[in-house]
């Protein structure tokens, strides 16, 4: 797979409709399942390009469709969630076409010096949720940053929002690495968060989880 980490994968929206890219090294065949297609699952073929990534190009799709892959091998056919998903809509359901424009706004953030970090941990889905919620969302998050302003909070760092099995978790158990806890909201408002963070004088950290993956819901084995 030499090289093949500096070529976009997953679903790519353009001004022509959205490219998808999937790594499927021992796939004979790959075609993209989805909802601008009926879910055929012959409609869209991909083609074969090097270090055994499939591409296609489809006019029809756009950020908010939902889509799988259908994989072709000798084993059999499977259909599986997209590996690179930046949406979902859960962690055992459909890959969903991000939308991927974004205004960062007009100023420059400088994160504060070490010696003047304040740095608060926060849960998404508790930290500022709702009655009536079954969990918090980014958007809630967002109407309380204000309050850690006021605190004094330099920092934040959000526990894992990967996705995961589920509603109630730490995030330490993501089932899809690159998309946002459905729960919580979408990728877009993750950079609203941290957008919104920045205006308030706020650096924004992320805890990830590359080691491990599931151990529920993990569509990609």
């Amino acid at each position: 797979m030499a090289g093949s980490w500096k070529i976009r994968m997953g679903a790519l929206p353009e001004a022509t409709g959205c490219v998808f890219r999937v790594w499927a090294p021992n796939a004979q065949a790959v075609f993209v399942v989805g909802s601008f297609n009926g879910f055929s699952e012959e409609a869209n073929p991909m083609k074969r390009t090097k270090a055994g990534v499939w591409s296609a190009t489809i006019p029809e799709a756009k950020p908010g469709d939902a889509y799988r892959y259908r994989i072709v091998t000798e084993d059999g056919a499977f259909l599986r969630m997209d590996p690179y998903s930046r949406a979902a809509s859960h962690s055992d359901g459909h890959s969903i076409v991000p939308q991927l424009a974004f205004s960062w706004g007009k100023g420059e953030f400088n994160a504060p010096a070490p010696h003047e970090m304040v740095i608060y941990e926060m849960h998404i889905g508790t930290f500022a949720k709702n009655p009536g919620e079954e969990v918090g969302t980014i958007d809630d998050a967002i109407a309380k940053l204000g309050y850690l302003k006021d605190l004094g909070i330099t920092v934040i760092e959000i526990m894992p929002v990967m996705e995961f099995a589920g509603s109630h978790s730490w995030g330490f158990n993501p089932a899809l690495i690159y998309a946002v806890e459905s729960d919580y909201g979408e990728e877009r408002d993750l950079r609203w968060f941290i957008r919104s963070a920045h205006e308030q004088g706020i650096a924004v950290w992320l805890d990830v989880v590359y080691n491990h993956l599931g151990p529920q819901d993990l569509d990609l084995w």
